[in-house]
């Protein structure tokens, strides 16, 4: 016998893209509004109704998918998109497993923690969902940001979780889900990423690669070269290195220590 999960889903009450428009029924998703102004696909829903997820499952997102990862343990895949949903994937069968509705704006960034039981999601709408990969449940949605979030990433130990925003960096410990700490930036902040050790925090943004001290949160240094913003950032395995990539249609590598 077929196995059906249902759950309540909160409906949206206004239009989400940047330009407030009028909804009409998308023509091929009838359970899905499309917007005038920008032609976003959201979720029609009443509120707390009960969707049956099934149905949707390997439909497919409906609009741009911004980010994917996988989960540590190789099980998993997540992807965030812009018809503010997120999936979870089996990674073997590519079967849509679960579909996690929760943000009111496009889901721009998806991570997993080291033990791939959590998935972080964060989004245009300012705030970051925390999911139980097994339940499927969000556990903890973190408000704080006054920005777009563009970027997430869980320390090695697991113990903390770095967001990118357009309104700075915020460091959220994981056992309280509390803020522990917001350095504000200029400008926004593209990309986020730990070294695997856990010592240090790499973020790129307006032609710079800044590189923090993990446990005092203090800049260690600002690498400068990039000529245009800078979208990505990576450690190398050893921590030694790290690579940048930006608008400037260039690469670079840093040794930063």
């Amino acid at each position: 016998m077929e196995s059906h999960t249902w759950k309540a889903v909160p409906a949206p009450d206004h239009c989400i893209c940047p330009a407030p428009g009028k909804f009409s029924k998308a023509p091929t998703h009838p359970s899905l509004l499309s917007c005038f102004s920008c032609g976003l696909h959201i979720p029609h829903r009443r509120p707390h109704s009960v969707v049956p997820e099934p149905e949707k499952m390997n439909a497919g997102h409906v609009n741009w998918v911004r980010c994917v990862g996988f989960s540590p343990d190789g099980r998993c895949i997540a992807s965030a998109s812009d018809d503010s949903s997120l999936r979870l994937w089996d990674a073997q069968t590519q079967h849509c497993l679960a579909i996690l509705q929760g943000h009111t704006h496009y889901v721009s960034s998806v991570a997993f923690s080291p033990d791939s039981c959590l998935v972080a999601s964060g989004s245009y709408d300012n705030s970051m969902c925390l999911w139980d990969v097994h339940s499927t449940q969000c556990l903890s949605t973190l408000e704080g940001h006054t920005g777009c979030i563009y970027s997430l990433a869980f320390s090695p130990d697991g113990r903390s979780v770095v967001s990118g925003s357009s309104d700075g960096v915020r460091f959220w410990d994981t056992r309280t889900w509390a803020c522990q700490t917001h350095i504000e930036h200029p400008s926004s902040i593209y990309t986020v990423a730990w070294d695997s050790v856990g010592k240090h925090v790499a973020t790129g943004h307006d032609r710079k690669v800044k590189v923090w001290d993990a446990e005092t949160r203090s800049l260690i240094t600002s690498l400068t070269g990039h000529t245009e913003d800078v979208r990505s950032v990576a450690f190398s395995p050893d921590s030694s290195v790290i690579v940048s990539g930006s608008n400037d249609k260039t690469i670079r590598l840093w040794t930063h220590l």
